[in-house]
């Protein structure tokens, strides 16, 4: 009978530590007070959670679990790098100073971005942690470092994030770039999570859908796409997602966040476009989350209603998030970019670009 006992007693441990786990900062907060009001008023925000335009949510249905997993598993792919990533090791004193170009753009991998507008800096879903999770051994990146230390950034005059997924939204990295970010923009019920990570409330601006801001002599817009939310499972869709239009007398942006392929992008071409420059998602689709993630030919189609004039593709070459290989996503976009005379910049990883003087096109995922 001894050993029952011990049995329930591992259970209970077992139990107890998942809880506290569960409790850690990593995972953020709920919203409250007159935050969660303002959610509760949201067009989007239905029977306790946000929706879609069409209501469309991901088939992640426990029965397609397993057909998920063996194919993770096959080996037919390169999920990962063979070898190291050649991103481009960056040091403080290559932003120390502003640009003289009213645009320049730096990826630093997956979708983080510094965009640097007419003496304006943004650094956009600055993800710069190891692990896209909330642990530290899971979806690691496929490089060690990132091109910059989170310390060794620039002055920022803010951070603007699409949605708080954990390879969008991290931990880590808000606790090293706090001190030097001069504003917060999120969509709805993201502000809670850089609350219990002690950024101060006066410093968030939380936005609907369609809200346009100005900061400095931008104007930031909220805009929609088709994706989900949450950092927990309980808390799936309580916090809204997004994508962002960047805009100044000069100059157009357009930053997709993540998206299913959907209506909306037709929209956002027609009242805010053209774009100068579109930052678009092509990486980590699956059939099972279709209705999330476009595949890379849906990126391009996704480009054109958008009225873009140069893209840059992100949400590829840091993690792997699904079965594909892991330049399947560039590869397809290049020759769908081909086929529709659409003007791709691929920077390498770290590599900025200034338009019209820097616009980087090698392929330098075929030497890796």
């Amino acid at each position: 009978m001894i050993w029952i006992l011990y049995f329930l007693l591992f259970i209970a441990l077992f139990v107890i530590s998942i809880f506290l786990f569960m409790k850690t900062a990593v995972f953020g907060a709920e919203s409250q007070g007159e935050s969660l009001e303002r959610i509760k008023t949201s067009p989007q925000f239905i029977k306790g959670r946000f929706r879609n335009q069409d209501r469309k949510r991901a088939d992640m249905t426990l029965s397609k679990m397993p057909k998920l997993m063996q194919e993770s598993n096959t080996g037919k792919v390169d999920r990962k790098p063979r070898h190291q990533v050649a991103y481009l090791k960056r040091t403080k004193e290559d932003f120390a100073q502003r640009p003289d170009e009213p645009l320049r753009v730096t990826w630093f991998g997956h979708s983080a971005v510094l965009i640097e507008i007419e003496g304006v800096s943004l650094l956009m879903d600055p993800m710069l942690g190891k692990a896209a999770a909330p642990v530290p051994f899971a979806v690691r990146r496929f490089h060690k470092e990132v091109p910059l230390a989170p310390e060794d950034f620039p002055e920022i005059d803010a951070v603007i994030y699409t949605h708080d997924h954990y390879d969008h939204l991290d931990y880590k990295s808000v606790k090293r770039l706090k001190s030097k970010v001069g504003h917060w923009f999120v969509p709805l019920g993201v502000a809670a999570h850089l609350k219990r990570w002690g950024v101060a409330a006066e410093l968030i601006t939380e936005s609907d859908w369609w809200e346009g801001r100005r900061f400095k002599h931008l104007t930031l817009i909220s805009t929609p796409n088709q994706h989900f939310s949450g950092r927990k499972f309980a808390w799936r869709d309580k916090t809204l997602w997004c994508s962002w239009v960047i805009k100044s007398e000069q100059q157009s942006i357009f930053f997709n966040g993540d998206s299913g392929y959907y209506g909306g992008f037709t929209k956002i071409g027609d009242a805010y476009g053209p774009f100068d420059l579109c930052f678009m998602e092509c990486g980590q689709y699956h059939y099972m989350w279709k209705e999330n993630h476009m595949i890379p030919e849906e990126t391009a189609q996704a480009f054109i209603e958008l009225k873009g004039k140069k893209l840059i593709p992100i949400h590829w070459g840091a993690f792997t998030l699904a079965p594909h290989s892991w330049t399947d996503p560039i590869q397809r976009l290049t020759a769908a970019a081909s086929k529709l005379n659409i003007d791709l910049i691929t920077p390498r990883i770290g590599e900025s670009v200034i338009l019209g003087k820097h616009e980087p096109k090698s392929q330098w995922w075929m030497s890796t």
